[in-house]
Formats: C-alpha cells, structure tokens, sequence
C-alpha cells in the first residue's frame, strides 16, 4: 500500500477514536501515544527548543517541560495538513552543505502507530512549499497553546 494512501487511512482512523472512543492512555495527564515531534535549534543563541505534541492535545514543551494544550480536533486538523501537504513522501533532509551557525534547523517528526517519518529544514534551504505549509501550522498551534497557558 502506498505510504500516502496508508498515512490517509492511519489519519482517519485516530480521527474516529479521537470523535468516538476512549481518549489516549494518559501518564500524569499527558497522552503516551506521540503524534508529533516538532524541534527547532540554532539561531544566534544556540537554543534548543522541543515540543511533543500528543493525540488528546497534550503539547510538552522542552527545555522547562511546560504542559500546555489545545483541543484534540486542532491536532487532527494539523496531521490532515501533514498528509496533504505529502510529508511522508518528502525527503529526509532538505540541509544544505555549509549551513550557516546563525540559521535555525527544524525537525519535525510525525509518529502514526509504528510508522514513523522525520523531516528537516533550516532556515534559507530549499524546501518544498508544502513543508513551509507544515511549519507554519506548527508554529501556530504552538502559538495558539502558548497563548492560552
């Protein structure tokens, strides 16, 4: 079965237990079925920064493990994204030789089941349209819960 079409099924499968079923087993309040894993590092000041984003909404954020959240549809809404904007079909890593120290890299790693596909970028590179889609719809979710703690 083609990845695209396996990630679609996949996709409408969490929205049916996500809208239906039981929420997501839950450790100290937090989902312990990753979604996605979103990092971005670098910069002028050498951060790194790591948010797991979990199917019921849970978002942890790293370094300082702040527990934030959104509803569990915005994360469903994001991995819709995800598939339509083909992420299982782009290339591992769209870093060009010679990076510049100063440039923020981005990995984002999206975990369906047993299936598993990391990306990554850095600021400048040429990349997809549609990986520029994902970031943002990252970027914003991140927002959005931010906003709300």
């Amino acid at each position: 079965m083609n990845i695209r079409i396996w990630f679609i099924w996949l996709l409408t499968g969490l929205l049916g237990l996500v809208a239906c079923g039981p929420q997501a087993t839950a450790v100290q309040g937090v989902a312990t079925d990753i979604v996605i894993i979103y990092q971005r590092e670098g910069g002028f000041t050498g951060i790194t920064q790591v948010w797991t984003i979990y199917p019921d909404g849970s978002i942890l954020s790293d370094p300082g493990q702040n527990e934030l959240a959104i509803p569990p549809e915005r994360v469903i809404d994001l991995l819709a994204i995800t598939a339509e904007a083909g992420f299982s079909d782009m290339q591992d890593s769209y870093i060009p030789e010679g990076n510049c120290c100063d440039q923020y890299t981005y990995t984002i790693t999206v975990k369906l089941g047993d299936q598993e596909k990391s990306v990554q970028t850095s600021d400048g590179s040429a990349h997809p349209e549609q990986l520029t889609v994902v970031l943002a719809a990252i970027e914003e979710l991140i927002s959005i819960a931010e906003a709300v703690e």
